[in-house]
């Protein structure tokens, strides 16, 4: 079914286009009567007309819509990391208060800077949030559109105008993790990550964690996995079982609970034989069937501050963290 238009409805009526527009935009309203204006509505209503808001935003050079950017391999499994629905229900929040409305768009694997650009300049944005890793040309290319963009958990940390960053005290969270494993005694550490690549999330986590176990004068295990997902952290569990370790860290939630389950299939007692804790606090961790111990980030207020941003012109090129702190509960 096509959409309808301004012409669908005028042709209805029987008047103008421009006198449609004036009415459904509340322009140069006292021209017409008041008979006609509820006329015009009724037509709009049971026609179900939608407006078209790029089109809208372009007349009147009032962008009322925002982009959020999400990297191509959260694609297909947003739903098996809640740490996607959390920051962008907050970024859902920021966008609403402000009256803008949100397009959340992938970013391809093989996406080029040339084709990011074309697309936003396309859409007649008021800014952008992008989220995780993107390549460093993507972000100065998205720089070059003169308008604000927020990066959130990107650690590239260009010292660009139109660029803010927005990230979670990540390294001090990996900290406060080791201390409060050996605080609970548990001295044969390890951490579970997808990276140690620098400029990533994990990689921070990971320098905070090693550090609080040498600090302490251990030495920690590591485990790289390939994604952070619940699933992988069950598949996970027979080698962690197999290095006689007796306390995880693991660098989201999701991995912590698949470790979890795992571990129990194997017979290993959480936490008496082995100590997990993990990072987010998302709602699903207090739930458990063991409630997890767990580094609490308010990834709802890291959406709400990346809108935020885009609102604050003297805050452009600058960084901004989220604070982090130990939730402690039932696997430690």
């Amino acid at each position: 079914m096509n959409k309808v238009t301004l012409k669908d409805i005028a042709n209805e009526v029987g008047v103008s286009i421009t006198t449609v527009s004036n009415v459904l935009n509340n322009k140069n309203i006292t021209s017409y009567s008041e008979k006609r204006k509820q006329q015009i509505l009724k037509i709009a209503e049971a026609l179900n007309y939608e407006p078209n808001l790029a089109a809208k935003a372009l007349a009147t050079q009032q962008p009322n819509m925002m982009a959020v950017l999400l990297p191509h391999y959260t694609y297909g499994s947003l739903q098996e990391c809640p740490f996607y629905f959390y920051l962008i229900s907050g970024i859902k929040n920021g966008a609403h208060a402000r009256g803008l409305d949100i397009i959340i768009r992938f970013i391809k694997a093989n996406e080029t800077v040339e084709a990011l650009v074309a697309w936003a300049r396309g859409r007649c944005l008021h800014g952008i949030v992008s989220v995780g890793e993107i390549s460093k040309c993507l972000i100065l290319g998205l720089n070059k559109l003169n308008m604000p963009i927020a990066l959130v958990d990107n650690y590239t940390a260009f010292k660009l105008k139109n660029i803010h960053y927005i990230n979670t005290m990540d390294e001090y969270g990996g900290l406060i993790a080791a201390r409060h494993l050996l605080e609970q005694g548990y001295k044969h550490l390890c951490i579970l990550t997808s990276s140690i690549t620098e400029e990533t999330v994990d990689y921070y986590r990971y320098r905070g964690f090693k550090k609080g176990v040498q600090q302490a004068g251990y030495e920690e295990s590591l485990i790289v996995v390939s994604t952070t997902n619940y699933q992988e952290g069950f598949d996970i569990s027979y080698e962690v079982k197999s290095m006689g370790i007796d306390g995880a860290f693991c660098t989201s939630d999701s991995l912590a609970l698949g470790l979890i389950d795992g571990l129990r299939s194997l017979g290993v007692q959480v936490p008496t034989d082995l100590g997990v804790i993990g990072f987010d606090n998302m709602s699903r961790s207090r739930e458990n069937w063991l409630p997890l111990t767990t580094i609490n980030q308010n990834v709802i207020k890291k959406g709400e501050l990346a809108v935020d941003t885009l609102y604050n012109h003297e805050s452009w090129g600058s960084q901004a963290k989220v604070s982090v702190n130990l939730i402690k509960r039932a696997t430690t």
